[in-house]
């Protein structure tokens, strides 16, 4: 989908101005609708789905941005290219965890499935590590991509200032929803004190297949931070020409 829309971008409409005016509106909505349907849902299934939504909206800006720049905007092409590779690093570990917690609760609702990780330590560390790249922390993966979304935003005059702070917006947002999940999951105890106690009991809750999955790719979200140059650009020095410019 996304690829899609960066070939017709490039290829179809060639960087014209209105195309991407339109694409900005587009991508400004699915960014806001998709963090304010996170902030609001009470469903760690649903909650992901529409982060899901609104970190497309992040890469879209960087697409339209560059469209607008006419296929002049070095850093909108390569945060773009380097988000959507950390989105899928991120959303993997994510939806993993997310696996994890449903294969031993059979549950989604929040309220069903708090205090559940409070004594899991590997699903913590690997939960918590999706949850400082999602919301663009420095020195995790989701930062560079973000910051040079931005960066490049802040390089076009003609693109309205509140259309930056709309984008910040959704950020702040991507870090609210994610510390309620986070919060709700590893900090707070259940309400209900036998359900909790049946939590904190010390049994296998994941095999080592899936241990491997998900710590294996959860390790690379602070590498690609730590070391940009050498992960991040190497990245989108391979995909750069696939944008154009």
């Amino acid at each position: 989908g996304i690829f899609g829309i960066v070939v017709v971008t490039v290829q179809i409409f060639q960087y014209t101005d209105w195309f991407g005016y339109v694409l900005l509106v587009i991508a400004v909505i699915t960014m806001l609708v998709g963090a304010l349907l996170a902030l609001f849902s009470v469903d760690l299934k649903r909650v992901l789905a529409c982060s899901s939504l609104s970190q497309i909206g992040f890469i879209l800006t960087g697409v339209a941005v560059l469209a607008v720049s006419h296929g002049e905007n070095v850093l909108a092409a390569r945060g773009s290219l380097i988000y959507m590779v950390n989105h899928s690093i991120l959303k993997l570990v994510l939806f993993m965890a997310a696996g994890v917690i449903y294969m031993n609760t059979h549950k989604l609702n929040l309220n069903d499935i708090k205090g559940f990780g409070r004594k899991k330590p590997l699903l913590h560390i690997a939960f918590l590590l999706g949850v400082l790249g999602i919301s663009g922390i420095p020195f995790f993966n989701g930062y560079v991509g973000k910051t040079l979304i931005h960066e490049g935003m802040l390089q076009v005059s003609p693109i309205p200032a509140f259309v930056e702070m709309l984008f910040l917006l959704a950020g702040g947002c991507t870090l609210a929803y994610m510390l309620k999940l986070y919060i709700c999951i590893f900090i707070e105890k259940n309400n209900d004190a036998d359900r909790q106690a049946a939590f904190d009991e010390k049994k296998k809750y994941m095999n080592f297949g899936s241990a491997f999955a998900l710590l294996g790719s959860a390790a690379v979200i602070p590498f690609i931070g730590l070391v940009p140059n050498k992960t991040a650009d190497f990245i989108m020095d391979l995909g750069q020409n696939f944008f154009g410019v």
